[in-house]
């Protein structure tokens, strides 16, 4: 027995060798952006990793921050404060109105995505006509996985299958498991 591990050891001896199994690449998309809402604005500083998806011309961020905040301006003025001056329209009674004085989250990152667009560095990568996977409705996001699907029904992941399968309601609800034909025929019929 200990004969054979002290054999076997002697495979680790050698080269060290490399196989890709799959590979992504992350572009870090980084700058400031004005960001307005009526006669509101500021500047946010922000970073963002992003990606080219399983649909080809489709990118999509995969993390990203806003790291700092400047230049606010309402109503044309520049604010020193915008904390104070959301600070005194609530003691006002003005809570709802303050509360527009500031940028959720998904405003923020729909104005990243916005800034991507126009990026020509991000242009020459993928393409004039690329799109960013955020910006795009709930049905195109749904028909770019529908033709996926269709393209790539042995490889593609049986999670995609069945969402799409449930958004198109394709197939016994609500464990559906639709064959290619019933998928490809969904995708025509949406093709006219």
């Amino acid at each position: 027995m200990e004969q054979n591990v002290f054999e076997s050891l002697k495979g680790l001896e050698g080269e060290v060798k490399a196989t890709s199994e799959s590979t992504y690449t992350q572009i870090e998309f980084s700058g400031s952006v004005k960001i307005e809402r009526g006669n509101f604005s500021m500047v946010i500083c922000f970073y963002a990793r992003i990606s080219e998806m399983k649909h080809k011309g489709i990118i999509s961020i995969d993390d990203w921050d806003v790291n700092d905040s400047h230049s606010f301006i309402f109503n044309g003025l520049p604010l020193d404060s915008v904390t104070n001056l959301k600070n005194q329209i609530t003691q006002w009674g003005f809570e709802s109105m303050a509360k527009k004085l500031d940028f959720n989250n998904e405003e923020q990152k729909t104005a990243i995505c916005m800034a991507m667009l126009e990026s020509e560095d991000l242009k020459k990568m993928y393409g004039e006509n690329f799109k960013v996977w955020e910006l795009l409705s709930v049905d195109e996001q749904k028909l770019l996985d529908l033709q996926f699907v269709v393209e790539n029904f042995k490889g593609c992941g049986e999670h995609t299958k069945e969402q799409v399968a449930i958004h198109y309601k394709i197939g016994e609800q609500p464990k559906p498991k639709p064959t290619l034909k019933e998928f490809e025929l969904k995708l025509a019929e949406l093709s006219k």
